[in-house]
């Protein structure tokens, strides 16, 4: 081989790679595959979900999430049913089921790219929801659709910015079918 083949040879090699690493991770997606990518985290059958304000354990069809002020919420998806109560206050609701729907379908979408989060690469997004004066940012694991972090950044109604930012740690194959029972409520209150 000649050193003109040898430096042509690399210099297609670096092109190649270029190519592979620009087609492989600089991809866009769409708003629509971003938030079926979302959607998809409900294929996801066991899976406790901890942030600064509430836990969520999910088994199966049913859902129990603690909030960090006490109230709980149990939801079972293949009935839809849904009940919220407080141990606290021994009150309880029985609350409308609402489907798993994001909220994002409507607001102005930018794909911000893909980036590492603790180890998760993740697909990473910004909503504009101009009727609440909010712009989201979202990290989801590429994986399963895991919302793993948020950014919030909008107006109060003082008109006084405000930016709130919230990560999430997942576990999976940790919950119990005690974890997401639906609870007794002999001795609550109905409100």
């Amino acid at each position: 081989m000649t050193k003109k083949s040898i430096i042509i040879t690399i210099v297609v090699l670096i092109i190649g790679l270029i190519i592979f690493y620009i087609s492989t991770f600089n991809k866009k997606m769409s708003k629509d595959e971003f938030i079926e990518l979302m959607k998809s985290f409900k294929n996801v059958s066991n899976a406790k979900i901890e942030s600064s304000i509430e836990t969520k354990y999910i088994k199966g069809d049913n859902s129990v999430s603690i909030r960090k002020d006490g109230v709980l919420t149990w939801v079972n998806s293949k009935d839809k049913k849904c009940i919220s109560w407080s141990p606290e206050n021994r009150t309880y609701s029985n609350l409308e089921y609402v489907e798993d729907i994001t909220g994002l379908e409507d607001a102005e979408y930018n794909f911000c790219g893909f980036e590492n989060l603790n180890g998760t690469k993740c697909a990473v997004a910004e909503f504009k929801l101009s009727d609440v004066n909010l712009i989201t940012k979202i990290w989801l694991d590429t994986k399963n659709g895991a919302v793993l972090k948020t950014v919030n950044k909008g107006k109060n109604e003082l008109n006084e910015e405000y930016e709130i930012t919230e990560e999430y740690t997942v576990t999976y194959n940790v919950v119990n079918d005690s974890d997401v029972e639906k609870p007794s409520l002999e001795g609550y209150t109905k409100v």
